[in-house]
């Protein structure tokens, strides 16, 4: 899902409220001033609905370069708001270096991650062993893709500060 200008989400509150979780980053107005895109980011992952920041910087290599953003800030969010940082692997590689725009405090510190490759089409989906590459450093725990069902159910309730049974 688009986070817009002001950090909200492209649907309305109560769509938004029948959601368990949303993955949501930027995927628009890439060229905002950096204080205005920090902003916009850590408004959106105060959403109540977003558990992922799907690629955080937009970065698209060779593509687009990534989005002027306060890393730092975004992880210290995220970190708060219990967001886990997509990192991407083929076939779309959008991490940036240093596997979370260079804020690998964010591994050390305890954010999430989920691992992905942004497929758009059924057929792409076979690609999504790249992400792996591309984690991040850090604890394995820490990557909600290894989390079995309960411990994910119990993590999405936790983040979101409600119940998912």
């Amino acid at each position: 899902m688009n986070i817009g200008l002001d950090g909200k989400l492209d649907l309305d509150d109560l769509t938004m409220s029948k959601l368990d979780f949303t993955v949501a980053g930027v995927h628009s107005n890439f060229h905002l001033a950096r204080k205005e895109q920090t902003a916009r980011l850590i408004e959106g992952l105060r959403q109540p609905s977003v558990r992922v920041l799907a690629h955080p910087t937009g970065r698209r290599i060779g593509i687009r370069p990534p989005v002027d953003v306060d890393m730092e800030d975004v992880v210290a969010e995220a970190i708060t708001s219990g967001v886990a940082l997509e990192c991407n692997g083929p076939p779309r590689p959008s991490r940036p270096a240093g596997g979370l725009g260079g804020a690998r405090r964010g591994t050390e510190d305890g954010v999430r991650r989920q691992l992905g490759c942004t497929p758009h089409r059924g057929a792409q989906k076979h690609r999504e062993r790249g992400g792996d590459a591309s984690a991040g450093g850090g604890d394995a725990r820490q990557v909600i893709n290894t989390f079995d069902l309960g411990e994910l159910t119990e993590w999405l309730g936790e983040s979101s500060g409600r119940s998912m049974a």
